[in-house]
């Protein structure tokens, strides 16, 4: 779990290359408020490598699936 209340707002950025996980903590802070969540849990994959494509490489979507895998298990236990 990640407590995300000490989270700072990150600069503006305008594109999604930009866009990380604590831009989603903000946003989700921004947005929703009070209502927002003290604490969240982040799955992080990294990409293997960042060329031109439409398809994850293998190693990539191994880790889609286990992460999918894990969110489905938190929510329907």
């Amino acid at each position: 779990m990640l407590n995300v209340c000490n989270v700072k707002l990150p600069e503006a950025s305008y594109t999604l290359h930009d866009f990380r996980w604590h831009h989603a903590i903000a946003a989700g802070r921004k947005i929703f408020k009070q209502d927002f969540p003290n604490q969240v849990t982040v799955y992080l994959i990294e990409a293997e490598n960042l060329d031109f494509g439409l398809e994850l490489s293998f190693p990539v979507q191994r880790a889609v699936d286990i992460v999918t895998a894990k969110i489905l298990q938190a929510i329907y236990p």
